[in-house]
């Protein structure tokens, strides 16, 4: 057990790139970070306890996105470098992944009933480069197809080669 996480529970789990790291996110807007050692190291805390759906690190550098309510951005010290709206619809966002080249990131949302569930890319910085509507359902999880090894000039889901799972 992992001392420092939520007793409501946490929903985004992830290693950073060196493996030294592992970063909890819970339902209460807080994020554990422990030691391969499952020493708590430190915690930090959205401005707000709405919970945190998915984390994930940055492929090359001690720095990582929470997703939830809206696009956050942290580095290892939990100072918050960045916080992005990603919609003008409050939508929640479930999932989030890094490309392994660490020049973009995905998200994907759970749509409403009057609005479209949609797969977001964004650069490094967090400025978005595309918003593709292209499913019926939500976002829950991503991963990037293992043999993709350059970006292609245009976006789309299928040249990125992720993976959905909705």
């Amino acid at each position: 057990m992992l001392n420092g996480v939520s007793n409501e529970g946490a929903r985004g789990v992830d290693w950073n790139y060196s493996g030294d790291f592992l970063a909890v996110a819970d339902n209460d807007g807080q994020i554990a970070i422990f030691d391969v050692h499952g020493q708590l190291v430190r915690t930090c805390q959205h401005e707000n306890t709405k919970g945190i759906t998915a984390i994930a690190w940055h492929p090359q550098k001690n720095i990582f996105i929470t997703v939830g309510d809206k696009i956050r951005i942290f580095d290892i010290n939990g100072t918050l470098l960045n916080t992005i709206k990603h919609r003008q619809e409050d939508v929640l966002l479930l999932s989030v992944v890094w490309h392994k080249s660490g020049d973009l990131f995905v998200t994907g949302d759970y749509g409403h009933d009057d609005t479209k569930t949609l797969l977001q890319y964004w650069n490094e910085k967090g400025i978005l480069i595309r918003s593709i509507d292209l499913s019926k359902g939500e976002f829950r999880n991503m991963t990037w197809n293992k043999k993709v090894t350059n970006l292609p000039r245009r976006v789309t889901h299928l040249e990125f080669g992720i993976k959905m799972v909705t």
